[in-house]
C-alpha cells in the first residue's frame, strides 16, 4: 500500500534519473505525489 491513487500514477512524469539534477523537474514531481520537497524541509540540529 502507498496512500497513491491511481490517477496520480497515470499522471506521474516521465522519470529520468538525470532529470532529478533539475529542481524543475523535482518540484513536479513532488506536487505531484503531494511531497514536500526536502528543499522545503527545515534543517534538524541534533
Amino acid at each position: 500500500m502507498t496512500g497513491l491513487t491511481e490517477e496520480q500514477l497515470k499522471m506521474s512524469p516521465d522519470l529520468d534519473p538525470l532529470s532529478l539534477r533539475n529542481r524543475e523537474i523535482e518540484q513536479r514531481l513532488h506536487a505531484n505525489y503531494g511531497a514536500p520537497g526536502y528543499w522545503d524541509l527545515e534543517t534538524r540540529h541534533n
